[in-house]
């Protein structure tokens, strides 16, 4: 039995920053690195292409908040399931939200946020995780469609590179206009 070893140059490099787990996720087109380090972070990596990937945010886990950043041993282990992050320690399980898309309050800040996580929902005008953004009127939760006329969510992703928004103009009754 022969043995091929894998062969890479690595996309990020974190100094004397010790990595103890790693999880790949992927939500809409986009692939996720997770990576927990010893004094109890999460960085985000959105992995743009097999040559280049981005940090673009880092989850501090409640153990680093209270001020114990010199945790004995970082995570050892992540889970993704859907919305939070669940990383293991030797003393706990420790839950952490992947994103945090409430705090951006326009379009543009939203998009511009590169968290592949987040999106601008033009139905509720508002930042949200794509999930968020879907089943909005009674009709798609029967049909089991994301709009009622069966067409995809209006969640825009970080990668649509620009906005769209609607606004109600009150001097003509039933006008809708898009900005």
């Amino acid at each position: 039995m022969w043995y091929h070893p894998l062969v890479a140059e690595a996309l990020l490099v974190y100094g004397e920053e010790r990595i103890t787990a790693v999880l790949a996720a992927s939500t809409a087109d986009n692939t996720v690195i997770f990576a927990a380090t010893q004094a109890g972070a999460v960085r985000k990596v959105l992995v743009k292409t097999r040559q280049l990937a981005m940090e673009y945010g880092v989850i501090y886990l409640e153990s680093s908040k209270a001020g114990d950043r010199n945790l004995p041993s970082g995570p050892s282990s992540l889970t993704h399931p859907g919305a939070f992050l669940y990383a293991l320690t030797k003393q706990q399980v420790i839950k952490a939200a992947v994103a945090e898309c409430g705090i951006y309050s326009t379009c543009s800040d939203c998009i511009r946020s590169q968290d592949p996580f987040c999106g601008w929902c033009t139905l509720k005008n508002r930042c949200t995780q794509q999930q968020e953004c879907r089943f909005l009127d009674h009709t798609a939760r029967l049909t089991g469609r994301s709009g009622s006329d069966g067409s995809p969510p209006k969640w825009l992703p970080f990668s649509a590179g620009q906005c769209i928004d609607f606004y109600l103009d009150y001097s003509r009754p039933h006008s809708c206009h898009s900005a």
